[in-house]
């Protein structure tokens, strides 16, 4: 009779738990998830650099870009990279829509938050390529993706230390609602920053 209470008391907890999962993940939670996909949020490939970077410095970062490949619009609500040393300050990320027809996209990485210099015109070696050059502080925090769309997220960092390969981004945090679901989804990227190398005479 015990073995028999235990095992209805064990089958109870058992349920107890499964609709607190069923709320949970279908009664408005939040749903986490690690990796290069979310819901319908597709990241590609997993990415990463090495800056060139010294004390004082700041730099562009874009080496992101998201696809929604599903049929419903996505909200991204906010893009949050993760620093893992509070010498290394970042912005809260960006969002540039990419145009679908002219598959333009901003720096992976350049020099500056915001970035300085971007070239403009076209290089010879590109006679038809044009290097856009927004207010990257003007640029939206949130924003809509439409089904079929991409997107590129550009944020800024800061050092406030000698560069060491132990300061890095290590991931971002992006927090998105698709369907009346809200995920929060860390994409793995690790931006390290090291010194400029110069040749001595």
């Amino acid at each position: 009779m015990i073995a028999k209470g235990v095992a209805l008391a064990v089958a109870a907890l058992g349920v107890t738990v499964l609709l607190l999962f069923l709320l949970g993940v279908f009664g408005g939670g939040t749903e986490y998830v690690f990796g290069m996909r979310a819901g319908n949020l597709d990241g590609g490939n997993e990415s990463g650099a090495q800056i060139p970077l010294r004390r004082g410095g700041s730099e562009m970062i874009g080496l992101d870009f998201v696809e929604n490949v599903g049929k419903s619009p996505i909200l991204i609500e906010s893009v949050e990279p993760q620093s893992n040393s509070p010498q290394l300050q970042v912005t809260r990320g960006r969002i540039w829509r990419l145009q679908p027809a002219a598959h333009i996209s901003l720096p992976m990485w350049w020099h500056g938050w915001p970035p300085k210099g971007v070239p403009v015109s076209p290089p010879k070696t590109k006679p038809g390529f044009v290097q856009p050059h927004p207010d990257y502080l003007s640029l939206p925090a949130t924003g809509t993706i439409p089904p079929g769309a991409k997107a590129q997220l550009v944020y800024g960092i800061f050092l406030h230390a000698d560069p060491s390969p132990k300061i890095r981004v290590t991931a971002l945090r992006i927090k998105f609602v698709q369907s009346g679901r809200a995920f929060i989804w860390t994409v793995p990227e690790e931006v390290r920053v090291d010194y400029h190398h110069h040749s001595h005479d």
